[in-house]
């Protein structure tokens, strides 16, 4: 699911690229899915928005659109979401055998 200016865009992934949900029972169903999921969320959930992949990096994905991954990520800080605060490593961790 996206945000864009006019609301909710619904999408499915199939292979390489997104696919709109055009069925108003399709889209009713996503949407409410993603409700079900954030209403029923408890203390401490995490929503990872992945980081949007630039059209000129040399490993560009195209599902990850970096306008609208930053779209999300900025609707839902506005929503009042949180980032998580980067934390420096407290162990450390064995050397490889």
């Amino acid at each position: 699911m996206l945000r864009d200016p006019d609301g909710w865009r619904m999408r499915t992934l199939s292979g390489a690229r997104w696919n709109m949900v055009r069925g108003a029972t399709e889209r009713a169903f996503t949407l409410n899915t993603y409700r079900v999921l954030l209403t029923r969320a408890r203390y401490k959930t995490v929503i990872w928005i992945p980081p949007g992949s630039p059209a000129g990096d040399a490993w560009h994905d195209p599902t990850r659109d970096a306008a609208e991954m930053d779209a999300v990520a900025a609707y839902l800080l506005a929503c009042g979401a949180r980032p998580l605060e980067a934390t420096p490593a407290t162990e450390t961790l064995p050397g490889l055998l």
